[in-house]
């Protein structure tokens, strides 16, 4: 299929208002199969409209040959920069207002996804796990043999220690995805989550690091119900963001099960930050192993930016206090997915960890017979997302310092990415299964 874009104006309007104009020629001759290409190409950007550098649907229109769409930015007065200030404003509200209280509702973010025999469950990415976690509960609801031979110990965000029980092999598919996964999960006793994605799995998979495969695979669920604040933090070593803190270079732990913004009270103190410590300022905050800990309290106001040049949007944040938390600097999963922190700010992801990503991978294999005709995504839609998430790298290494920008633009060293490793090595030839 051969798509391109072109700018045209209206000649009708007195101020010529401009639009981009996306012209599609599919290469399908059935009508029926014309018509699902068209709605694809529709509710793609309707999906990501809320997405910063994606346009809205002004006007569609179709002829017999080809079809076409219409983009507009979604500003006020054909502006968009006014647009996205008043966008990203509204975002520093609502990360530091109505989800510390507990009587509004709770923002989950999840990971639909299907298990074996066709067990559907909504699984936790977690970025600051070392590894992939199920309860010891959840594998046996699965009828999953757990191997109790290999043990091991994760930190939890409490300082406490785990001991898994051993380990266990599932298939696993997301949910809109044909792809299955034969993984490896670490068997815990007890946990707040039945089902934990860590970071190898998702680093691998781009789950948050394409702004496509984000917006098709992470859910966000409304509980009506009392805030739990959960802290999970299964690992050491966790993946950080560089930026500042009110001006000063630091960096964050990129913590995508963090329920809540969190700063170490030690940390706090000697900024001179003045933490609030009535009642109503302290929550109980809930750890992986549904151990449970009273924050000290909150610093409000306080201003963070990604990147360390101060050149990248600022927000102001307000942070729970805790005494003895795993890092000066934690932030939370609204935050992280609400600025498609992943995609948008991936340059300044520090990740030190040498352990290697492909080592829980145990298979993949493609759902031959799989169909969904409401996720079939065509080759202009994905090259259509993948612009977006290039854009957003091209934006976040022109912010860098000459040397890092010249090694993230590809310039120097190899440009094999773990991903790439991981396809080349562990692409197995399986028989084609039903999907789970």
């Amino acid at each position: 299929m051969e798509d391109y874009l072109t700018f045209i104006e209206d000649q009708a309007t007195v101020d010529r208002h401009g639009y981009a104009h996306k012209v599609i020629k599919p290469d399908i001759r059935s009508r029926h199969d014309k018509k699902v290409t068209f709605n694809n190409e529709v509710s793609v950007i309707e999906s990501l409209k809320n997405h910063r550098h994606v346009i809205r649907i002004a006007a569609t229109y179709a002829t017999q040959n080809n079809f076409g769409l219409l983009l507009k930015p979604e500003a006020d007065k054909n502006s968009l920069g006014g647009d996205l200030s008043k966008y990203w404003e509204s975002v520093r509200h609502s990360v530091s207002s109505s989800s510390d209280n507990p009587k509004y509702a709770t923002e989950n973010y999840v990971i639909p996804s299907v298990l074996e025999n066709g067990n559907h469950v909504d699984a936790i990415g977690d970025y600051c796990a070392k590894r992939n976690f199920m309860t010891k509960s959840y594998a046996k609801r699965l009828g999953l043999v757990i191997d109790r031979k290999q043990v091991m110990s994760v930190l939890t965000g409490s300082g406490n220690t785990l001991k898994t029980i051993g380990s266990a092999t599932a298939r696993l598919r997301f949910k809109h995805d044909p792809e299955v996964y034969a993984l490896r999960f670490e068997i815990l006793s007890n946990c707040v989550h039945d089902l934990i994605l860590g970071k190898s799995f998702l680093k691998a998979t781009k789950t948050f690091s394409s702004v496509a495969n984000q917006a098709r695979r992470v859910l966000t669920r409304i509980a009506n119900k009392l805030t739990q604040h959960h802290a999970l933090f299964l690992g050491d070593g966790a993946p950080r963001f560089s930026g500042t803190l009110n001006g000063k270079h630091q960096t964050a732990l990129a913590d995508s099960g963090c329920k809540v913004l969190l700063m170490d009270e030690d940390y706090a103190e000697r900024l001179g930050l003045p933490i609030l410590r009535g009642d109503g300022q302290r929550v109980k905050l809930v750890f992986a192993d549904n151990s449970t800990a009273m924050s000290s309290g909150m610093v409000k106001g306080v201003r963070w930016t990604f990147g360390p040049n101060q050149q990248e949007q600022e927000y102001s944040l307000d942070f729970h206090v805790l005494k003895n938390a795993p890092a000066p600097v934690i932030l939370s999963d609204k935050l992280l997915f609400s600025t498609d922190a992943y995609s948008r700010y991936a340059c300044y992801l520090e990740d030190d960890d040498d352990e290697d990503d492909e080592a829980y991978f145990l298979a993949i294999d493609i759902v031959a017979d799989y169909t969904y005709e409401g996720d079939l995504k065509s080759t202009a839609n994905l090259q259509f997302a993948e612009l977006v998430q290039k854009g957003e790298e091209d934006d976040c290494i022109a912010g860098l310092p000459n040397s890092q920008s010249a090694s993230n633009s590809g310039q120097h060293g190899s440009t094999s990415t773990p991903f790439k490793r991981w396809k080349t090595r562990w692409r197995l030839k399986l028989s084609p299964k039903k999907a789970p």
